[in-house]
Formats: structure tokens, sequence, C-alpha cells
């Protein structure tokens, strides 16, 4: 399960025009029919017009949704679409998704936020009085097998002046345990994300079952690039914990609703160049647990607050990049919520 998100500013509804393309191009390619498409389409419209008319301006991210299931690695199941602003926020946004309500004497041909719940086939919401809003919506492609043990969902973006994203990260299930990698290619652009599909390539087709194993088959793999910094986490569900090892400065912690923060601590090094003796950290896994693992493309402060935790992995990681990227590298943030939501 891995992907990269293309990032529009959206300052005015035309602006719509080439998220609209690159939907209907993933789209296409998924095998949806026309009917989904423009379901998709009108969903990008409605966003666009939201993020215009109400917050003066904002963005949508897109990317294809991706399988965990070991058998099919690089399978696309899906579409997502998030709007994110930094605007005043709305106190009932719920209320404001049912068909047919407006904040605006402007009406939109879709019918507002509304249509964005009834036309997806996935969406979630976040918004907060004075700290802006981020929607997600996600269709997914005919007998998409979306079963997994816990709920996911990142959000990964390159630097602006870049087109090609250095991060990476992957999701594999097999059997009770999720196999999860995050990398950060050696600075950015195309050089780090070829490093990045080195370790991406070698974690996928790896048969180390360890995370120190892992790690240590990407480092030894990644001699041949620039280098990364990466971690990697199993979370073995049914004994209830999670085993952690990295290199470098890609960071994160485990929440826990009414325990401390267990802090996920790599060693200094890069990947590929040098690396300390490795060694691995293990964690309890419990219903209420919350995995957050980033790169350095945002701020080592970032904290989940506590009126975010119940919303979908997709929109926590969002708001978390809208928060915290630094806007000066490439930007990843993964998140996985122990307790499966529908």
């Amino acid at each position: 399960m891995s992907g990269s998100h293309r990032i529009f500013s959206i300052e005015n509804s035309s602006q719509a025009y080439p998220v609209r393309e690159v939907a209907t191009e993933l789209g296409k390619e998924l095998g949806f029919d026309e009917t989904k498409i423009g379901a998709a389409s009108i969903v990008i419209n409605e966003l666009a017009h939201n993020l215009v008319n109400h917050a003066n301006g904002g963005s949508i991210l897109i990317a294809p949704l991706k399988s965990a299931q070991a058998q099919c690695l690089d399978q696309d199941i899906g579409i997502e679409i998030i709007a994110m602003d930094r605007a005043q926020g709305m106190a009932d946004i719920e209320n404001s998704m049912k068909d047919g309500v407006s904040t605006s004497e402007r009406k939109s041909m879709g019918s507002g936020l509304g249509a964005v719940k009834r036309l997806s086939d996935k969406v979630d919401s976040f918004s907060f009085p004075g700290q802006g809003t981020a929607i997600v919506s996600q269709f997914f492609s005919p007998g998409a097998k979306r079963s997994l043990n816990c709920d996911i969902g990142a959000v990964s973006v390159p630097l602006p002046s870049e087109t090609v994203c250095g991060d990476g990260w992957a999701v594999l299930e097999r059997g009770n345990k999720l196999y999860i990698l995050v990398v950060d290619g050696l600075g950015h652009g195309v050089d780090a994300g070829a490093a990045t599909d080195i370790a991406l390539s070698v974690f996928k087709k790896s048969k180390s079952l360890s995370a120190v194993d892992l790690v240590d088959d990407m480092h030894l793999a990644l001699r041949k690039s620039r280098g990364a910094a990466l971690s990697v986490a199993i979370i073995d569900t049914a004994e209830g914990q999670l085993t952690f090892c990295g290199i470098g400065n890609v960071t994160g912690f485990i929440d826990q609703v009414n325990a401390k923060k267990n802090r996920l601590m790599p060693a200094p090094g890069t990947a590929g160049y040098e690396k300390r003796k490795l060694k691995e950290t293990s964690f309890p896994w419990l219903k209420d647990s919350v995995l957050i693992i980033h790169t350095d493309g945002l701020s080592s402060k970032l904290d989940l607050l506590a009126n975010l935790r119940h919303k979908s992995p997709s929109t926590i990681a969002a708001i978390l990049l809208r928060d915290y990227w630094r806007g000066r590298d490439d930007g990843t943030v993964l998140v996985i919520k122990a307790e499966k939501q529908n």
C-alpha cells in the first residue's frame, strides 16, 4: 500500500480542471465507468467551490489508493481526493454535509458538500472553528479488497518545486501481522525518489520477518544509491505488540488514550552508508492505539490532538501534513489505527 499525492492549489474554481483530469485518467486505469468518473469530477468541483467561496482558497490532493494485501502488492484499488484549508472552519461540518445545506448564498450545481457525501464511496471530514477544514473522499474500484486488521491512511507530497516525491511508504498484510515502512530518500527529486524505490522494492520482496533484518536488507541494497532514512514497524494484532527499528530521522510515536506516548527512536545514520548496531524496541499495541510515523519534512513538534484522534487515518494524516509540513522538503505522514472503522 503506497503512493504519493499530487497537490493542487485552489484559489479559483477553474483550478479544479487539472484535478478532474487526473481523476479521469486514474478512473479509466481502474476501470471506473462513466458514471463513477463523473461522480468523482462532481466531488472535485464541489470541494473546489467550497474552498473558493468559504475558505478563500486551499489545496486539493489526489492519489491512487493501493492494496495492502501481500498477494497484490501494487494493485490500485481506488482514488483518494482530499481538500484542506486553514480558514475559519465550521462548528458543525456534519450538518453542512447534508444535501441541500449551504452556508453561502451562492449555490453550486452539485448541491454543496452534501453531494460529496452522497457520491463518494467513503467520506470523512474534520473542521474546528479557527483551525480550518479537511474533507477526504474515496472512490473504490469494483471488487476492491479492503479487508485489513487495522485502519490505514497516509499523505505523501513532494517538495513544491519537484514533480517526483523522494519519500515513500508501504504496508503489507501477512496473516495477523502488518509490515510497515516509511522511507525518505536523501535530499529530494529524482535521485531521492530512486533511493526510495530501491527501499520499497526490497521491503516488498524480502523474506525477512524481523524489523532489524528488514532494515539491514534495505541498508545493503541502498549502497547503490544516495541513501535514505527509513523506519520499519511490525504490528502483531494477535499478540497485541508493535516492534520497531529504523535508521535516520523518520520518526513517530504510538498514541494511546490513558497512557504515555511511546516514542519511536531510530538509530543515527543513513541507510546505505552508515549505521550503528541495529536494535528492535517493542511496545504494546492496544485497541485504542494510533501509530504515527513521519519524515523530517514535517516538524518534530507534531502531535495528535484529542479532538482529532477519532477521525479516519486519512483525515488525521491530512490535518497533520497541513499543520506541520515545513514546505522545504518532501513530506510524508502515515497513520494506523488499531480499531477498525467502517
